[in-house]
């Protein structure tokens, strides 16, 4: 996925406009609902911050209801499908399928898309209890809560192969493709640990001053860095940030 300048995004900004049916205003009040409210047609625009200060924007936003498709347990599961992008529903944005369950919003198969090109770049989807995103149980929206997420995780990618410069140092290279033409699947056993490190906290974005809950996910070894995830009740994310990351803040959304 491509990400356009901040200032290329400003007819659009205008266009989505900043609105809720059940979240928060302004004023931080108490919200109620969802702690990320996934309809068709709900929309979030964030302002993206990156470590050397260049400011982009992207849209994410749910565009279909449908079955989450591809490999593994949940293929004919019924999920949200949700676009990253440029735009709601950009052609070429990356895509990701996520849905309720019980307490959980989990995360079930995503795939990174070429932003040129609008091909696949890598695939990866998740086995249960799956990839979570927000944990909305009581046990675990309560300060200092603290647990560990296991599951399955398999990469659908081109497989690489290294080879060694003439200085010593080492280079990735694509090597194209599996021996038999096709791609190669990558199996692991992956566990975040999740933490609650605030509750009604204060956050101000762009799109307004909120009371949110404060949750921090400790990567997998190898699997990223930590985060942090601001999310508001009736509104979803407003904040995302980590050590060396680059930070989104909630410019708008739409929640019809």
């Amino acid at each position: 996925m491509r990400i356009l300048p901040k200032a290329l995004m400003t007819v659009l900004l205008l266009t989505v406009g900043c609105g809720s049916g059940s979240g928060q205003g302004k004023d931080g009040g108490v919200g109620s609902g969802s702690w990320l409210p996934l309809k068709v047609g709900n929309r979030w625009t964030y302002q993206v911050t990156d470590v050397d200060g260049t400011v982009t924007a992207k849209v994410q936003g749910v565009t279909a209801e449908q079955a989450v498709g591809g490999d593994g347990d949940s293929k004919d599961m019924t999920a949200f499908k949700l676009v990253t992008g440029n735009k709601f529903n950009d052609p070429n944005g990356d895509i990701s399928f996520q849905a309720l369950v019980d307490d959980r919003v989990v995360r079930f198969r995503e795939l990174s898309i070429n932003g040129a090109s609008g091909a696949v770049k890598k695939e990866e989807y998740f086995g249960a209890p799956w990839k979570l995103r927000v944990d909305t149980a009581a046990a675990h929206t309560d300060l200092g809560a603290n647990w560990p997420e296991s599951y399955p995780s398999f990469v659908v990618d081109k497989p690489k192969s290294t080879t060694t410069t003439s200085d010593g140092g080492a280079t990735v290279v694509d090597a194209g493709a599996a021996a038999d033409g096709g791609l190669v699947t990558t199996t692991s056993q992956i566990t975040d640990v999740w933490s609650v490190t605030a509750v009604d906290e204060p956050v101000t974005v762009p799109a307004g001053t909120f009371k949110a809950l404060v949750v921090r996910r400790m990567a997998d070894s190898g699997r990223g860095t930590d985060k942090s995830f601001w999310f508001v009740r009736g509104v979803g994310k407003v904040k995302e940030t980590g050590v060396g990351e680059q930070t989104e803040e909630l410019s708008s959304y739409t929640l019809p």
